[in-house]
């Protein structure tokens, strides 16, 4: 089997259930669950695999994520920075008042 077509099937049964992924070589895997023990899990398999199929010849990534752009790191010097150059002098004033 040629690394271009490998597909790798993974299942992971715990209690009554089993999550079964499904990834093939240049797609974005693919999850399933299924409900029951291990051998009814197993017997999903070819349907699971035929879905994700169909599903990569549609979307065979994930859509890329419109990630925000990340805000400036503020460090200690930047901020004291920040506050020397917005900071007013207190007036005669304002400390009258407190």
């Amino acid at each position: 089997m040629s690394e271009e077509n490998e597909t790798k099937i993974v299942i992971q049964h715990r209690g009554n259930q089993a999550i079964i992924g499904v990834q093939r070589n240049g797609c974005d895997p693919i999850f399933f669950m299924s409900k029951g023990d291990v051998q009814l899990a197993i017997n999903h398999v070819v349907e699971f695999l035929r879905e994700a199929e169909i599903n990569w010849q549609i979307t065979p990534r994930y859509p890329e994520a419109e990630l925000p752009v990340p805000s400036p790191v503020l460090t200690p010097a930047i901020a004291n920075q920040i506050v020397k150059t917005t900071a007013k002098p207190v007036s005669k004033q304002q400390e009258a008042m407190f």
